[in-house]
């Protein structure tokens, strides 16, 4: 199947009570060749544009690998009752300790509303492209 566009998101999808929408792909969160009054527009940030609240992007290539475990970490935090910020700035200091280099912990980026919590146990409306979790 053909990779999701900026041109898709803003054409064809509306997020509605879309509280925190993960987009573990690889580099989701750079400018892309897209012209929207002559500049760049992220997939995060067409997100934003069509309707959620909280996107939680990457803004480089991350090994499928680290990304699990980045998620795995940063979902058990937010079910925990953290807010999306805290949880994001918790498992990067977690994760800084284990990886020296920043590449493997800071290449997640937050864009949104900054103050809301999400309980992914209960929110049917997160949309989550994340690789799947290690048993």
């Amino acid at each position: 199947s053909e990779p999701l566009t900026v041109m898709d998101i803003l054409a064809r999808i509306t997020f509605q009570a879309t509280s925190l929408l993960i987009l573990a792909g690889c580099e989701s969160d750079q400018l892309h060749d897209f012209s929207l009054d002559q500049a760049g527009i992220s997939l995060a940030e067409a997100m934003l544009c069509k309707g959620a609240d909280q996107v939680l992007a990457t803004k480089w290539l991350i090994q499928p690998e680290v990304s699990r475990g980045f998620i795995s970490k940063f979902k058990k935090r937010l079910n925990a009752g953290a807010a999306t910020l805290d949880a994001l700035a918790e498992t990067q200091r977690e994760l800084s300790i284990l990886y020296r280099h920043p590449e493997k912990w800071a290449t997640y980026s937050f864009s949104g509303k900054p103050f809301i919590h999400n309980d992914l146990t209960s929110n049917a409306s997160l949309f989550n492209n994340s690789p799947p979790e290690e048993n």
